[in-house]
């Protein structure tokens, strides 16, 4: 029982004591997107990332600005990963690999 109440009692103090990384800054509705395939996906990745971590959970009147703005983000990137042209070809391997990461 002692030592339950030891390790609930460290427990509590790595939580408080462990650094919590702050949610990124939804980014500007005409932020510039990557134009090289890789950092295409990179974006692509973080922004999946980011919204799947939000806590807006789909209920509510309005979306909050930042779900709003990160998935306005998120579907400028797959509209540009959708466009046809000369380095098409070039973006669908990399990004085909990160949505498998």
């Amino acid at each position: 029982m002692r030592t339950k109440a030891l390790l609930l009692a460290i427990a509590a103090l790595l939580a408080f004591a462990a650094p919590t990384q702050a949610a990124p800054a939804p980014p500007e509705p005409d932020a510039p997107l990557p134009r090289e395939p890789a950092k295409l996906a990179d974006a692509f990745t973080a922004s999946t990332r980011h919204l799947r971590a939000m806590a807006w959970d789909g209920t509510g009147a309005t979306v909050p600005d930042d779900v709003a703005r990160f998935a306005l983000h998120h579907q400028r990137i797959l509209r540009l990963m959708a466009e046809k042209g000369p380095r098409a070809d070039e973006r669908k391997p990399v990004v085909d690999a990160a949505r498998h990461e």
